[in-house]
């Protein structure tokens, strides 16, 4: 297990997966933090230059990794768990940013 999904299990907020939200990829995160903020597909598109499909794909990705099934899920998750999810991912750049200076 990375060090990084180690320290993590203990520092996520409750009732979100710690391990799977561990595993989610810098870009995934990105396309993430947009849903949070309420932004579709195409205007999460045009802000990280890539296309809906990719966006699309992205989205799916991240149901998949978090085990979140249905039509329109990620965005209900996101935005019920608004707060948790953004204090997770300061969290997880604090921990990268440590973790590179050693």
């Amino acid at each position: 297990m990375k060090k990084r999904e180690i320290l993590t299990g203990f520092l996520a907020p409750p009732g979100l997966s710690k391990a799977k939200l561990a595993k989610l990829r810098q870009r995934e995160w990105d396309v993430l933090l947009l849903v949070t903020e309420g932004i579709d597909t195409t205007g999460i598109a045009d802000r990280l230059c890539m296309t809906s499909k990719s966006v699309h794909n992205y989205r799916n990705r991240i149901a998949s990794k978090l085990s979140l099934k249905g039509k329109g899920i990620l965005g209900r998750f996101t935005s019920e768990n608004r707060g948790e999810l953004l204090a997770f991912y300061a969290m997880l750049q604090g921990i990268d940013s440590i973790m590179n200076v050693r």
